[in-house]
């Protein structure tokens, strides 16, 4: 067999909330195809680093034969990792499906996205539901565009990597999905496949140890489209052991760095300069081994 589909996942300061993204794919049910996970981390003191590593062995359990994991020295804007994961996947792979660090996707969701792409006049599938936590206060909300056909910032979204492979050079930092839709669309209209199942349920999209939405919090209380009150009781559908952790990681979010590099600037320097902490990289291979090198092109097999 060979490597069918791609998961990407940009990894940005996720230290406390990156392991939520993993737990999903963990749990993922009905796959009967390998896949593979291809991960782009900048190294702070707030990466995941190692720890990407000891998901490889479970993660096999559920068909994925490969993790690629490339260490960046330097922070890079969004959608320049979305490039550079589309260069990372396997030449075989013909779809790749992006999942946030603070996402958990649903059980199904992998299997949904394996199957509509069977059909070759598919080019983007996307989730018009999506349910969000608040990790400081434990709220909920619903976000809806079932009737926002236009609209695609949904978590679960996958792209048939063709399509990406010709991408632009951007520096874009946020609403990527926007711009990743515009840059293909140019050059084609695309077909869009929404997902009327119920996996949407069984996942969430968080806030409070993410960096980018400094004003997601707000949504919880405005009640306007495409935000609704949640119908869905996550006790009932989530885990009992993610929403547990989900709690705990609520101490967190006084310590998470929060906002990219341009908007926090200065503080780094006043925490990396003035106190002169300079770490040497450690490069950690998904198959065990450790190495002090730098350099190449990241992609180690798990």
């Amino acid at each position: 067999m060979a490597i069918e589909l791609s998961v990407g996942v940009p990894l940005f300061r996720a230290k406390y909330i990156g392991w939520l993204c993993f737990e999903g794919l963990l749990r993922q049910r009905k796959i009967d195809f390998e896949w593979e996970i291809v991960v782009i981390e900048e190294e702070n003191q707030e990466c995941m680093g190692r720890e990407v590593g000891g998901y490889s062995k479970p993660l096999r359990k559920v068909g994925c034969v490969r993790i690629s994991y490339s260490p960046l020295k330097k922070w890079i804007p969004l959608a320049k990792k979305y490039r550079l994961m589309t260069d990372m996947c396997s030449p075989s792979s013909r779809i790749i499906a992006h999942n946030s660090a603070d996402d958990l996707n649903g059980p199904l969701w992998l299997h949904e996205v394996h199957k509509v792409f069977k059909d070759p006049k598919v080019d983007w599938f996307k989730q018009s539901k999506s349910i969000h936590y608040n990790i400081k206060t434990g709220d909920t909300v619903l976000f809806d565009i079932t009737d926002m056909p236009q609209r695609t910032d949904c978590i679960g979204r996958a792209i048939r990597l063709d399509l990406l492979r010709e991408l632009p050079e951007s520096k874009k930092r946020k609403n990527c999905d926007k711009w990743l839709f515009q840059a293909i669309n140019e050059k084609r209209e695309i077909r869009f496949h929404i997902d009327k199942s119920n996996n949407w349920k069984h996942g969430l999209s968080t806030w409070g140890l993410n960096n980018i939405s400094s004003t997601s919090a707000d949504r919880f209380k405005s009640g306007d489209p495409p935000w609704y009150e949640c119908p869905i009781n996550i006790k009932k559908t989530i885990p009992p052991v993610i929403l547990k952790r989900l709690v705990e990681s609520a101490k967190y979010v006084k310590l998470h760095d929060r906002g990219l590099p341009w908007k926090v600037k200065k503080i780094v320097k006043k925490k990396i300069v003035k106190k002169k902490i300079v770490k040497k990289p450690v490069h950690v291979h998904l198959s065990g081994k450790r190495s002090d090198r730098g350099g190449g092109n990241g992609k180690d097999k798990g």
